[in-house]
């Protein structure tokens, strides 16, 4: 396991009205802040885990609390997007046999009493899976509402684990190229270019007859014929392979 490293002191926030562009510039801005931002978050979470991509690692009782740390921090970002206009998040009222968000409520039904309830990203991820799923049962207007919640936020969570998995993988991987890159040779690169799935040198992204196949099956290409490309493979072949004559 890769050893835990001291907390690093967290750097300024970027203001939420630097966060909304309302310029080319601010574009510019929050473009290269953002990525700026990744980039260290790729670092301090790569530097400490080095087992990051490793299946067994994840499943470990030292990834655990990480990952919740992740989430808990995912969960204050997504918390701080939202906004009055969002009705489904907030504070709601139970009146007049229905869960209304309190800034809808009339002016009669304001000066009712009410039960009041938060509905946010914190308190419904509060609930175990139990309770909110006989919550359909028992409260089912409180349980739609959560469940809008829910599934607004696994989408943004999935996201933004997404780039963040990025920023790591991309940190681990940082000297891979200077220590693999390798200069071929004309004559190896084409080798490459018409290599099958059974040669070594095949690559799916690079491989004519990959390509081919793909644009043929995927997008019903017309132009990509597999077997009009062997038999052109194989005429190219016939000339590259042979002893060049020597002019006279």
């Amino acid at each position: 396991m890769a050893n835990q490293k001291p907390v690093v002191q967290a750097q300024p926030a970027i203001t939420s009205t630097t966060l909304t562009p309302k310029s080319y510039k601010d574009c510019g801005v929050i473009g290269a802040a953002v990525g700026d931002a990744l980039n260290g978050v790729g670092e301090y979470i790569g530097s400490q885990n080095a087992l990051w991509e490793s299946a067994d690692w994840k499943k470990s009782d030292e990834a655990k609390p990480i990952f919740e740390q992740l989430l808990d921090g995912i969960k204050i970002r997504f918390d701080s997007l939202r906004s009055d206009a969002d009705k489904w998040y907030g504070e709601f009222a139970y009146v007049d046999n229905n869960l209304v968000n309190v800034t809808d409520l009339s002016d009669t039904q304001a000066k009712k009493k009410y039960e009041r309830v938060t509905i946010n990203v914190f308190t419904v991820f509060a609930l175990t899976t139990q309770s909110f799923n006989a919550m359909a049962k028992s409260n089912p207007m409180l349980h739609k509402a959560h469940s809008v919640v829910r599934d607004k936020f696994k989408g943004y969570k999935s996201e933004a684990m997404k780039r963040i998995n990025s920023a790591v993988v991309a940190y681990l991987h940082r000297n891979d190229e200077k220590k693999t890159k390798v200069i071929l040779s004309f004559d190896d690169r084409i080798k490459v270019l018409f290599a099958q799935k059974d040669d070594n040198l095949y690559d799916k992204s690079k491989s004519l007859h990959a390509l081919c196949a793909s644009a043929s099956s995927v997008r019903g290409d017309e132009s990509a014929n597999v077997s009009r490309l062997n038999r052109a493979i194989e005429a190219f072949m016939k000339v590259w392979n042979c002893k060049p004559q020597k002019a006279e």
